[in-house]
C-alpha cells in the first residue's frame, strides 16, 4: 500500500542530486510495523532512494542508470 507524502522533494545520493521528486510512504498489511519512504525521481524514472523509517532500519539507493 502507498501514500503520496510530497511531490517536490530534493534527494542527494552517491549518484547525484535530484529535485522535484515524488516521496511515498509504503507499507503492507502483512508487516504493518514496517514503513518505508521511497523517492521516485523523473530524471531516473525509478526509485532512487528507499529508506526504512519504522519497524526496520537501513536504506537502499540506486547506484547506476543505463540509458535505453
Amino acid at each position: 500500500m502507498g501514500q503520496v507524502l510530497s511531490i517536490d522533494e530534493s534527494v542527494s545520493i552517491g549518484l547525484g542530486s535530484y529535485e522535484n521528486c515524488l516521496q511515498t510512504k509504503d507499507w503492507t498489511p502483512l508487516e504493518p510495523e514496517v514503513i518505508e519512504h521511497k523517492f521516485h525521481c523523473r530524471e531516473v524514472g525509478n526509485v532512487v532512494l528507499e529508506q526504512k523509517v519504522a519497524g526496520e532500519s537501513g536504506q537502499i539507493e540506486i547506484i547506476e542508470v543505463k540509458p535505453q
